[in-house]
């Protein structure tokens, strides 16, 4: 593996840990919830994708389907300089994580995602 394959690694990973760490932040423990995160890959163009919607409104419907209650929380990921990225956290359904047997959470980092080359270092 090159260097800069292995640069570009460590960079995926970090990114990995990044969206985690939003992905928990906001949401608290609740008995028995599950969570699902829905991410995409590299996009060319910043934006979330429509697919990404679909999916969490059909995870949502399933578990609805089974009685449970769901709840929908949104993370936008984006470049905050100097090789560092931010996280906002949104709500996106009107029922709180805390009362939900399950929470959907989808992460959107489309407005970094093409800058994953040896120019644009993550320092997480």
């Amino acid at each position: 593996m090159s260097r800069k394959d292995q640069c570009f690694q460590a960079r995926c990973i970090r990114l990995t840990f990044a969206i985690l760490t939003f992905a928990t932040a906001g949401v608290h423990s609740a008995t028995g919830a599950g969570v699902t995160v829905i991410t995409h890959g590299f996009e060319l163009l910043p934006g979330l994708p429509a697919w990404m919607t679909n999916m969490a409104t059909t995870i949502m419907g399933a578990a609805e389907a089974k009685g449970l209650t769901t709840s929908w929380y949104h993370i936008q990921i984006t470049d905050a300089g100097f090789g560092s990225v931010n996280g906002d956290i949104q709500k996106v359904s009107t029922r709180e994580a805390m009362a939900s047997e399950e929470v959907v959470m989808t992460v959107d980092w489309s407005a970094v995602a093409n800058h994953l080359n040896s120019s644009f270092p993550f320092l997480i």
